[in-house]
């Protein structure tokens, strides 16, 4: 069904399902643009958190390798140290057992001396 109506000034025929016709299809069009916009937007968005949450997980990734770094680093120092500091403290040991045993033996040694004077 046509719907024509002549213009009052001119009395051009202009046939109103086509003027209809016309807006809908431009505001369709406008609201499929804003919408893919907007879509657009959000896609944009959540490749940029993508994006940042990969930087992220990369930083962390290279903040845990240093820290395992300096771990070792420091379990080795501490081994290190505290083989030296063993070490020391068992050759002390040993060097006291030896003066005790050198002092025993002095003793013995006196003692046999004395037993062989008389």
């Amino acid at each position: 069904m046509e719907s024509i109506l002549a213009c009052p000034k001119c009395g051009t025929e202009i046939n109103v399902n086509d003027v209809l016709y016309d807006q809908l299809q431009k505001q369709i069009r406008k609201d499929f643009e804003a919408k893919a916009a907007k879509k657009d937007k959000e896609i944009e968005a959540q490749e940029a958190i993508k994006k940042e949450r990969e930087k992220v997980l990369e930083e962390k990734q290279q903040l845990q390798d240093l820290v395992n770094g300096e771990v070792k680093e420091k379990v080795k120092i501490e081994k290190t140290n505290l083989e030296k500091s063993l070490r020391k403290e068992i050759q002390f040991e040993t060097e006291e057992q030896i003066k005790e045993l050198q002092k025993n033996l002095e003793n013995k040694s006196g003692q046999v001396r004395e037993l062989n004077k008389t």
